[in-house]
């Protein structure tokens, strides 16, 4: 699958998402619409993608095609079965809010705009980064089997075995037959002598491989901004909309956020707590009224 196409497919998904959004909220603002519906996306492809791992058959292919199965199926449901009748009300906008919402976006844009790069092996985000990698490429089983991603390279299989420990040289990458710590006891037998596991929880490195395969190694990053954006957003309309504070102290507040240096930092790998915090941020955007309580996620 080309990078343009799994765009426009993505690009489909998030649309699907903001459509549902906007018919459990039942109002048409926008930018809490988008802002919203992609967090819904995320929550909803990491749940598919952790369970598909949990049956060790997992692909993006599959992921893709039920994170739009169930969008289609929730909106026919409430359409078809519900049989109601949606009477969506546009919210007013106010210039100042637009403008100042466009320009706490902007600035997050500005300062996310460069990236690390790929790191290698030995860190938590090169290890993320390498599964995004052989992730995106087939259906994974939770074993993978380096031998056959090396295609049998002498050199290469001579390095890895030079490791005596448990740990090959690619840090983070663990043998299959062996006892790591003691926490791991494999009931599969070991597909070679090169098979073993990476290091974390694969829910990551499954939207990582959506980087990957628009933007290549690269890029592999650029999702991490998008989550990024997606915080400071949900945090303005969380202190604007919910808690009612003033434009001037909503605006200053979501700055300060966005100024965060450890939230700049990773918008620029790939660790996973960048995308925590977007999911604690939807959450906290959500009221408990009765609209809100009907989203799916919360």
């Amino acid at each position: 699958m080309s990078g343009l196409l799994m765009l426009l497919i993505t690009l489909i998904l998030a649309f699907l998402y903001v459509v549902l959004d906007t018919i459990i909220y039942e109002k048409i603002e926008i930018e809490r619409n988008i802002a919203s519906g992609l967090a819904l996306l995320v929550c909803v492809f990491i749940i598919v993608s952790g369970c598909l791992f949990g049956l060790d058959t997992y692909s993006l292919r599959l992921c893709y095609l039920i994170v739009g199965f169930v969008a289609i199926a929730i909106i026919a449901f409430c359409k078809f079965v519900k049989k109601r009748t949606y009477k969506f009300e546009p919210v007013a906008y106010k210039r100042s809010d637009l403008i100042a919402f466009i320009a706490v976006i902007i600035v997050g844009c500005l300062l996310t705009a460069n990236k690390f790069g790929y790191n290698s092996m030995g860190s938590d985000d090169g290890v993320y980064a390498a599964k995004a990698i052989v992730m995106s490429e087939q259906t994974v089983r939770n074993q993978v089997d380096l031998q056959s991603l090396i295609n049998g390279n002498a050199t290469a299989t001579a390095g890895i075995l030079s490791n005596d420990n448990n740990v090959y040289p690619l840090v983070g990458f663990y043998k299959w037959a062996d006892n790591h710590q003691g926490l791991i006891k494999p009931t599969q037998p070991a597909l070679s002598t090169l098979s073993g596991y990476f290091h974390g929880l694969p829910t990551l490195p499954a939207v990582l491989s959506i980087s990957y395969k628009i933007f290549g190694v690269e890029g592999i990053a650029n999702v991490q901004s998008v989550f990024y954006i997606m915080s400071i957003a949900l945090v303005f309309l969380t202190l604007r909309k919910n808690i009612k504070l003033s434009l001037y102290c909503s605006t200053c507040a979501t700055l300060l956020f966005s100024l965060v240096p450890s939230a700049i930092w990773l918008s620029k790998g790939t660790l996973t707590e960048n995308g925590l915090t977007t999911l604690f941020c939807y959450l906290l955007s959500q009221k408990s009224d009765k609209v809100y309580t009907k989203r799916f996620c919360t």
